[in-house]
């Protein structure tokens, strides 16, 4: 299931870096750099302790973790067509009156 797959959190990380002050283009670069090294060591980018996170940018701090998470990285997406459960409700809706 792609929910699984722990690339999933990149756009969440990216997101949380720029969040802390962090250039789009660094933040970018630092979950470039993660994503990588993680695929090449067989690591879940979910099992990083905050030491090892913290090796990838000094602005990571323990808050992160709780990003990790499936149900979390799907909830805090909510622009339309995201995957946040409270939009997909709505477009549900949406789709079902026009469908009638």
């Amino acid at each position: 299931m792609a929910v699984d797959s722990q690339y999933f959190y990149s756009v969440d990380i990216l997101e949380y870096l720029v969040k802390k002050g962090v250039s789009y283009r660094e933040a970018h670069d630092t979950v470039g750099s993660m994503a990588k090294s993680c695929l090449d060591k067989g690591v879940k980018i979910s099992d990083l302790s905050l030491a090892q996170l913290k090796i990838y940018s000094k602005y990571f701090a323990l808050d992160v973790k709780k990003l990790l998470k499936p149900e979390v990285s799907v909830k805090i997406k909510r622009s339309v067509g995201s995957t946040n459960p409270a939009m997909v409700k709505k477009q549900i809706a949406i789709w079902k009156k026009k469908l009638k």
